[in-house]
């Protein structure tokens, strides 16, 4: 028996939020995949027969998805989540051990809350999109702030 499962009691909010935070931006990366090849299969389909194949060389090449709005906004919601990964989960793990792990476990909560309306809004109403990425970016301050409070308060 691992050493640490007397902790996971103790850390199940964390570590659920960090689970489920995996499972959605795998979810997100399914979506993108699937868009992509809806993108590419549409760009194919505008091959016209007959033509010069040099015309048309580019859309059996290249991807296809360059002006696809579905295929931006199912990318843009991959690649945003994994830009701000690193600051959140290190935020998330950061409060979670130096403040609260239930503190840490319900705004781990709350950011991914965040996250799943990000690819529906995107594209859609740019500004409901916003109201969803500066939430997120909150909760990440008020768990690195806290956790530098907790540790600049005690150390004293």
């Amino acid at each position: 028996m691992s050493p640490f499962r007397e902790y996971a009691q103790l850390f199940t909010l964390p570590i659920l939020a960090t689970v489920v935070y995996f499972l959605l931006y795998y979810s997100f990366i399914l979506i993108h995949l699937k868009v992509k090849q809806a993108a590419k299969l549409k760009a194919q389909q505008k091959i016209v027969e007959g033509a010069p194949a040099e015309l048309y060389s580019h859309a059996r090449n290249a991807p296809g998805v360059a002006g696809d709005l579905n295929f931006i906004r199912a990318d843009r919601t991959v690649l945003n989540m994994l830009e701000q990964m690193p600051a959140f989960l290190c935020s998330l793990w950061l409060f979670s051990l130096f403040v609260s792990p239930l503190w840490g476990g319900l705004l781990g909560f709350a950011y991914i809350f965040g996250r799943i309306f990000y690819y529906p809004l995107y594209y859609r109403v740019r500004l409901l999109s916003l109201l969803v990425t500066y939430p997120n970016y909150a909760i990440v301050w008020v768990l690195l702030g806290g956790t530098a409070l907790s540790l600049l308060g005690g150390a004293g």
